[in-house]
């Protein structure tokens, strides 16, 4: 199965419904990036644990999609 991440038209369209970042406290990982790796799981019937790093945190894209 070939995993495709989201494009660029797909990702302005997107981003707008996205809530925007503190400015203050810890900063947000790449939303772009969390939702690419959300997508490789639920597209690839892979396990979180089974998540590539370059998705980023497994626990920040389980609890990303939990919200």
């Amino acid at each position: 199965m070939i995993h495709k991440e989201i494009t660029d038209k797909q990702w302005k369209s997107t981003e707008k419904y996205l809530p925007k970042h503190a400015r203050a406290g810890r900063s947000r990982c790449d939303d772009r990036t969390i939702i690419n790796g959300i997508l490789f799981v639920l597209v690839s019937g892979s396990r979180w644990e089974e998540l590539p790093e370059k998705y980023g945190s497994k626990s920040t894209a389980h609890l990303r999609l939990q919200d």
